[in-house]
């Protein structure tokens, strides 16, 4: 389990890097990982909000190795394949993080403005279009810094109980992270996050998620440490 501290301030520099390196980030995490677009075609779960369902997240682990990422990364934004029932707008979407013990790391953030790209038929009756979605976090005021380690993110699209959306699965169930995917729906009667893979119902696989943004360099994260921490997560 990871230990992660909220910096209460950051230094006015490494806000100034933040934005500078928001214009060439680089994916850290590809979960996408049949081509072209990353979703198989074989199931999707529900990840809603004000839908018919009232709630319910679709998440998957991403791994930040020491190796690769001796110093963190900071998230600036997440990306997924999505089915839903085109005839609703879906006007805003949900983001979370959390750690590999499923501890929420700061607090979900809801109401965002997100983008879509729309690929093309899902195959599946109730949600026939598939997407692609994309929340820039950074360019919305938010600061994610994470250290080294498995996290698990997700996000949900809310509309006005009307619809139904998915986070499509990937891989052919091959295994990209450590888990195939965790589900969290009190209104599915999984009000505590649970591994797919311990849900009877549920195909095994992985989730279609890519994790986009900055590696932490030295300088910054020197500043980091003196501040108090390596994780941040807030909307300034």
């Amino acid at each position: 389990m990871h230990r992660h501290k909220v910096v209460v301030t950051v230094v006015a520099a490494v806000l100034s890097t933040v934005a500078a390196q928001g214009q060439g980030r680089e994916l850290l995490w590809d979960n996408f990982i049949t081509p072209p677009d990353g979703y198989d075609g074989i199931t999707a779960r529900s990840s809603e909000r004000q839908t018919i369902v009232t709630e319910s997240w679709t998440a998957d682990d991403a791994i930040f190795s020491e190796q690769q990422f001796p110093l963190g990364v900071r998230v600036e934004e997440i990306r997924w394949i999505g089915v839903r029932d085109p005839s609703q707008s879906y006007p805003v979407a949900d983001f979370i993080v959390l750690d590999d013990q499923f501890n929420t790391l700061g607090n979900p953030s809801a109401d965002l403005e997100y983008s879509v790209r729309v690929l093309g038929p899902s195959g599946f009756p109730i949600a026939p279009e598939a997407y692609q979605g994309t929340i820039d976090l950074l360019a919305q005021g938010f600061e994610i810094e994470l250290e080294p380690g498995r996290y698990y993110f997700a996000t949900r699209v809310a509309d006005a109980f009307l619809g139904r959306n998915f986070v499509a699965s990937t891989g052919e169930g091959q295994m990209n992270g450590v888990t195939f995917g965790a589900f969290q729906s009190a209104f599915f009667g999984f009000p505590e996050w649970t591994l797919v893979e311990n849900i009877p119902t549920a195909i095994v696989t992985e989730f279609a998620y890519q994790i986009w943004g900055t590696v932490i360099p030295e300088p910054a994260s020197l500043i980091l440490l003196a501040a108090g921490g390596l994780f941040a997560l807030r909307r300034r």
